[in-house]
């Protein structure tokens, strides 16, 4: 839903399809805005409502429009590239929006980029890769097995303060990447074995705790986030089976 609650934007994976709904009185009416980039993976707006970002994890990039009520228009350029083959997934802002964090699903890695916060426009920077380096995972690739053939898995990106935290799938890991003082990503300061198959896991907004669940787990796992961003079991709680999705509520 865009800050301004005039309207609604969706990223469907498998049609690979972008859509803007206008929202009134609570309805959705037909929609006014829609894009086509193969295998849409999430889509999240600035929080001044101006600018929408649409990551396409077949086109190994991410689209970026300026929104301005229930309309989208491309800015300049329309796209940003992510590395070939490294298939983007999900994309986050920093708190103050001067970068954004995008993790990848076949290569495993967190991306920033700079944000320019008057044009919204988008520009790569720095890697880091949160892939347990023992767990001899490989390369992954659109439409393969990454259990069966023991493949890179990335899934979920979450800022916690200081910190960027990603899960990996195949390993059932969650990396904590140091950021310094600009919001720069430096290293990986904690990788820990979290729930089996961890696609989704939230932040509290405080920073201090992250909640984990897994597709193959039927607990979760709440962590407790320190100082130097090392994360330690603080709490579990059964969710049933085939959890993905965490979401963090504030009054």
């Amino acid at each position: 839903l865009a800050p301004s609650g005039e309207a609604l934007l969706g990223a469907a994976y498998h049609a690979g399809v972008g859509t803007l709904w206008p929202v009134i009185d609570g309805h959705l009416d037909p929609p006014t805005a829609t894009l086509s980039y193969p295998n849409l993976h999430c889509v999240l707006t600035s929080s001044d409502g101006r600018h929408a970002y649409f990551v396409s994890l077949g086109a190994d990039l991410v689209a970026q429009f300026a929104l301005d009520g229930a309309t989208l228009a491309p800015l300049d350029p329309p796209s940003v590239a992510a590395p070939e083959g490294s298939g983007p997934r999900h994309l986050v802002l920093a708190p103050d929006e001067r970068s954004a964090y995008l993790v990848t699903e076949f290569s495993g890695e967190v991306i920033r980029f700079d944000r320019d916060a008057e044009s919204g426009v988008l520009t790569p920077a720095e890697q880091v890769t949160i892939v347990d380096p023992d767990a001899g995972l490989t390369h992954s690739r659109f439409g393969a097995d990454p259990i069966a053939e023991h493949l890179i898995w990335g899934a979920d990106v979450h800022v916690a303060g200081a910190f960027v935290l990603a899960s990996e799938r195949s390993a059932s890991t969650l990396a904590s990447v140091a950021l310094d003082a600009d919001g720069h990503l430096t290293e990986v300061v904690d990788l820990v074995p979290t729930e089996a198959q961890p696609r989704g896991f939230a932040v509290t907004p405080d920073g201090t705790r992250a909640v984990v669940v897994g597709e193959k787990s039927t607990t979760a796992t709440v962590y407790g986030i320190d100082a130097s961003g090392h994360l330690s079991v603080v709490a579990t709680a059964p969710t049933g089976h085939g959890a993905n999705w965490v979401r963090v509520l504030s009054a």
